[in-house]
């Protein structure tokens, strides 16, 4: 896949690029990731000890493919697609604060739905959590919808989990 570079809404120019999963760029978002959801999931996380090591640990062997956006030349976001078997899941889709409602999450759902289509994938699944109403109402406005949970963070009760097929046109 080679870089992709869209217009948002705000006049901004989002530039996606494909990066290795253990590229300095993309750890680092990840980590910002992992810090803003442990502050956002703190109080629910208290009722839950068997999550106090945060999210399971992402094997890198089963990453197909790990993307960053830029926002005019500065870094802005993070996702990556996760082999699970028949599917491929999307994961750590992140945009850094200074950089959302620029559509940067939109630019990275697109790149990874480009990119798993053109590796003849039929569909992508997520999952989230109930307090990223962003990421949710940005899934609606998407085309992805709810499924049943699966992998092995499933057994939350309260875990959001959703699809897109992609077909021709992905939507």
């Amino acid at each position: 896949m080679s870089d992709v570079t869209t217009r948002s809404p705000s006049t901004a120019t989002v530039t996606v690029r494909a990066v290795p999963w253990d590229a300095p760029v993309a750890s680092a978002l990840r980590d910002e990731f992992v810090a803003e959801m442990g502050v956002r999931y703190a109080d629910l996380l208290a009722d839950h000890p068997e999550l106090e090591d945060g999210p399971p640990d992402i094997d890198p062997a089963r990453i197909v493919h790990t993307v960053v956006a830029e926002v005019d030349g500065l870094v802005a976001g993070h996702a990556a697609l996760l082999d699970v078997g028949h599917d491929w899941e999307v994961k750590r889709v992140y945009t850094r604060p200074e950089a959302r409602r620029r559509g940067v999450s939109q630019a990275l759902l697109a790149a990874l739905e480009q990119y798993a289509r053109e590796q003849g994938r039929e569909r992508l699944v997520l999952g989230t959590g109930p307090l990223q109403t962003e990421a949710i109402a940005l899934y609606a406005r998407e085309g992805w919808t709810r499924i049943p949970g699966f992998g092995p963070e499933a057994f939350h009760d309260f875990g959001l989990y959703f699809e897109k097929p992609l077909g021709r046109s992905g939507r």
